[in-house]
């Protein structure tokens, strides 16, 4: 069952200068490959439908841990469609864990933290 993923890369930007991406195409293809040998037991695929270069996210290092204000601002710049939207940012100092958010939702923890 192959499921559709809109990839969004989005470097983070801080009073307008832009930070070094840690993340590329071909990075996000190499961490699907691995997502996809997991879930193929399974028998689900994950696609890249899309895998867009974002304009940075001009935002202050101290905001970036927040997770409801950082999801929001990431997903209020596409509206939702049919695909699972993934957002790739550079690593977050204080924030050991990703998150998920839906339409009209607060974000929910995508793992737990490590201790």
């Amino acid at each position: 069952m192959p499921i559709p993923l809109r990839i969004y890369i989005t470097p983070f930007a801080e009073r307008g200068v832009v930070e070094p991406r840690q993340w590329s195409s071909d990075t996000a293809k190499k961490a699907l490959d691995v997502v996809n040998t997991i879930w193929s037991k399974a028998k689900i695929a994950f696609v890249i439908s899309d895998c867009l270069m974002e304009k940075p996210l001009d935002m202050a290092k101290s905001a970036r841990s927040n997770d409801q204000r950082l999801l929001g601002v990431l997903t209020s710049r596409h509206d939702p469609d049919n695909a699972i939207h993934i957002y790739l940012v550079n690593s977050i100092e204080n924030l050991s864990a990703g998150g998920g958010s839906y339409p009209n939702s607060e974000p929910e923890r995508a793992m737990a933290e490590s201790g």
